[in-house]
């Protein structure tokens, strides 16, 4: 199996979600080796999300049925405007080579095919259908199913991190959240990229058809960054909706930088 080939090699790279401990294999789970917290394992992936679930409607059930089904999803990502967007990150990505680079939010691993050479390719969501699509891939690299609210991975070990088209998804608390983590865990660069909510009529119904129900303006998008990160490049393009692309390095922490 060409994902998570080497368990250790990633055990070595996370930590526990909630207390950012060290995590032990105890038979066919993991074990927190701080707060004692327990995860599964899931077709080798380790389960890290901590939120609490919720009964969704049965509309939102249903929407997700078929939205949320992997070969769906691909078949929108690639019909809907995914080359194009892929092309756009592929650039803002040129210079990672021989990074690690984190996929925030990563769905069925679009970011894993281009990425530079060298780079390792890391795979997070906290969606199991979206695991399957990615199993189906022929993509070589570490998986973990996690909140993008907990990253599990230890301060500043990161390279790159990358957010493609999860924004929308968030609430407004979580988003807040997640661009904090990204900036605790990220030590080079940011990569945001998300469409933006505006007037034109095209948008606004697609918007409508959207499993996110959280969409931003570009103000709004980058007050928030702005919150967490120095923007260092901000890029537009449009695909059905008006893109956001920026560019990003955490705040400094602790008087000195994070970066490079």
């Amino acid at each position: 199996m060409p994902v998570n080939r080497d368990l250790d090699a990633l055990l070595a790279r996370i930590v526990c979600p909630l207390c950012h401990e060290q995590l032990s294999v105890e038979t066919v789970q993991l074990r927190c080796n701080g707060c004692g917290a327990e995860f599964a394992l899931h077709e080798n992936t380790p389960v890290l999300t901590t939120n609490g679930s919720t009964t969704p409607s049965l509309s939102a059930r249903l929407r997700y049925a078929v939205l949320g089904n992997p070969r769906v999803y691909d078949f929108q990502q690639t019909h809907g405007g995914g080359p194009q967007i892929a092309s756009e990150v592929k650039k803002a990505l040129r210079d990672a080579h021989d990074a690690s680079v984190l996929d925030i939010g990563a769905g069925t691993g679009m970011a894993a095919t281009i990425i530079p050479g060298g780079a390792q390719y890391i795979w997070l969501d906290n969606d199991k259908l979206k695991l399957r699509g990615l199993l189906s891939k022929p993509v070589e690299c570490f998986a973990v199913l996690g909140d993008a609210t907990h990253l599990p991975f230890p301060d500043a070990s990161t390279d790159w991190t990358l957010m493609v088209e999860v924004s929308h998804h968030l609430p407004p608390e979580a988003f807040d959240e997640c661009l904090g983590e990204a900036a605790r865990i990220t030590r080079n660069r940011f990569i945001f990229v998300d469409a933006v909510r505006g007037d034109r009529l095209r948008s606004k119904l697609l918007w409508q058809l959207d499993l996110g129900r959280f969409p931003r303006t570009e103000e709004d998008l980058l007050a928030a960054l702005e919150e967490h990160f120095e923007i260092e490049k901000i890029e537009r393009f449009r695909v059905n909706h008006d893109h956001l692309l920026c560019a990003c390095v955490p705040r400094l922490r602790n008087g000195g930088s994070v970066t490079a």
